[in-house]
């Protein structure tokens, strides 16, 4: 069944085993319907309901079944006979309990957690490679995500967080691509961000990474954070109230004082932009508000623009954009066009 096929490409994905064109194959289908994007929100809860044991070379899989389901059970909603609720209802009842609704009608999500369980016992039965789960967001989607450790990440519109399960024992290492708020418990072991170009490490703070297009922005909020080019080995310290950005092969500039708050809009749902070039607003205004937009003029991608847009359309961006740049915009095809 078609359904079957993607339901195998969202597994895939949170167990971080997609190759490029999968990956590709499924961003489209995300993209294709709210519906379509519910159920692979619905498989990562069951992934992190369902964490499966790590397993030595002699562990089968019927014993780690048996040991997962062991570890599930427990008081959820109701009781039973001997007074507590099994396993398969709890794996049956997750999504019904987090949505309340009737467990009953989603008996296939215990078909969707066996498929991610086994799938991640294959893969731990080789215990020379690590498991990863892989978070991403579509154009138009945000996602609040809890890590094993208690740290939580806020991800921006078409990001992908990949996430070691579980963590190293010597650090917590996550990969972004796109932007992500960071809320890190403290822990002995240094949390690490890797992006294209730079790793920023920290041990509990809370910090705003944006990465694309081999450029990467760290805004911190409290704390103290290193940030440190992958390419050239530079580091500058963060401290709260800071910003340092690394570009392509580069070192880090030396941090400055930016008002956090504001530019940290986007966790409220603002468009913030400050001297920042007309190509990157156009690529974050195609995230956020899923659509397409063409510059007709090369010369004015270059351009910077400052301003902050809360919960207004599309349309009334473009047009702010256009009155300060004295350009205009149309509409057809499916697409927006900026023209002089």
């Amino acid at each position: 069944m078609k359904d079957s096929k993607y339901i195998g490409l969202c597994t895939k994905s949170i167990c971080g085993s997609l190759s490029s064109s999968e990956e590709k194959e499924l961003k489209g289908w995300l993209a294709a319907s709210e519906k379509n994007r519910s159920v692979y929100q619905d498989l990562q809860m069951a992934w992190q309901l369902a964490e499966p044991p790590v397993l030595t070379p002699e562990t089968g899989v019927d014993e780690a079944w048996s040991e997962l389901k062991e570890k599930l059970d427990t008081e959820v909603c109701g009781r039973s006979k001997n007074g507590r609720v099994s396993a398969d209802d709890r794996i049956l009842g997750f999504r019904g309990l987090l949505r309340g609704r009737r467990v009953g009608a989603y008996a296939f999500s215990f078909a969707a957690v066996a498929v991610i369980v086994l799938f991640a016992v294959i893969l731990r039965n080789d215990v020379s490679k690590p498991v990863f789960q892989e978070i991403f967001t579509v154009n138009g989607q945000k996602s609040q995500i809890k890590l094993a450790d208690g740290s939580t990440v806020a991800l921006n519109c078409g990001s992908m967080l990949r996430i070691r399960k579980p963590f190293d024992t010597q650090a917590r290492e996550v990969y972004l691509d796109g932007e992500g708020y960071f809320e890190i418990e403290e822990d002995r072991r240094p949390f690490i961000v890797i992006t294209g170009n730079s790793r920023t490490t920290v041990l509990g703070t809370e910090f705003n990474v944006w990465a694309r297009e081999k450029k990467t922005r760290v805004i911190v909020k409290s704390g103290r954070v290193r940030l440190e080019s992958e390419s050239a080995g530079d580091r500058v310290i963060l401290l709260g109230g800071q910003r340092s950005q690394i570009g392509e092969d580069k070192k880090p500039l030396e941090p400055e004082e930016v008002d956090v708050d504001r530019l940290l809009g986007w966790l409220e749902g603002k468009l913030v932009f400050e001297l920042t070039p007309l190509d990157e607003i156009i690529a974050e205004l195609e995230r956020t508000y899923d659509v397409q937009i063409d510059v007709d003029d090369a010369e004015l991608a270059s351009l910077t623009l400052t301003a902050t847009f809360e919960q207004v359309s599309i349309e009334t961006v473009l047009s702010s954009i256009c009155l300060t740049l004295g350009t205009e915009y149309g509409y057809g095809d499916g697409r927006y066009t900026i023209v002089r």
